[in-house]
């Protein structure tokens, strides 16, 4: 248990509180390599996709519900190299898989997903492109309202415990490494400092 200092300490500079959010092997069920279907075993999935250029990763997420279970069979991170920038298409080869393009393109054939969702400020140039190539719907998310009530759901359903995921090592360092901000009655999920 930490001190009440140390919960002191982590007050942000904007006086909004920055709470941990619970460990993730202690508030998510059935979190264990295998308790999620294969990818291609799984029942109809909806993609997110979130673009970090070179402060920042970018992260694709594939996710299903059954009931009121969210389970996660996929994840994936780029890391910006040292000094660098991620790189998101490679325009000799659009379907190179060490690029989150490549990796999207190969996931819409493999799954044919309900919908990709994505942030429009990094992403337009791509999602409108495979957009008009493929036929699956793609759908901008914002960072204003939808972000506030898509964190609050999250945060709700790791404190209920109805998030699955297989195991992935970088989905589960980013779960552990996220607070909630709470700012009156809105949350948002946030990196720890």
């Amino acid at each position: 248990r930490r001190s009440s200092s140390a919960r002191s300490a982590r007050v942000s500079a904007s006086k909004h509180r920055a709470v941990s959010l619970p460990r993730c092997r202690s508030q998510c069920a059935s979190s264990f390599p295998g308790s999620v279907p294969a990818l291609t075993a799984s029942p109809p999935i909806v993609i997110g996709v979130d673009a970090g250029v070179s402060n920042d990763c970018f992260a694709i997420v594939a996710v299903y519900r059954e009931r009121d279970r969210i389970f996660v069979p996929y994840a994936r991170v780029w890391v910006p190299p040292k000094g660098g920038k991620i790189l998101f298409s490679n325009q000799l080869d659009f379907n190179d898989l060490s690029t989150p393009e490549g990796e999207l393109r190969r996931l819409i054939r493999l799954c044919n997903p309900l919908s990709v969702t994505f942030d429009n400020y990094q992403l337009h140039d791509m999602m409108t492109r495979l957009s008009m190539e493929f036929a699956t719907p793609f759908h901008e998310f914002s960072q204003g309202a939808d972000r506030l009530e898509a964190d609050k759901a999250l945060y709700d359903r790791i404190q209920q415990r109805n998030i699955t995921h297989n195991g992935d090592p970088d989905l589960r360092e980013h779960i552990q490494n996220a607070n909630r901000k709470a700012d009156g009655d809105k949350l948002r999920i946030i990196k720890r400092a």
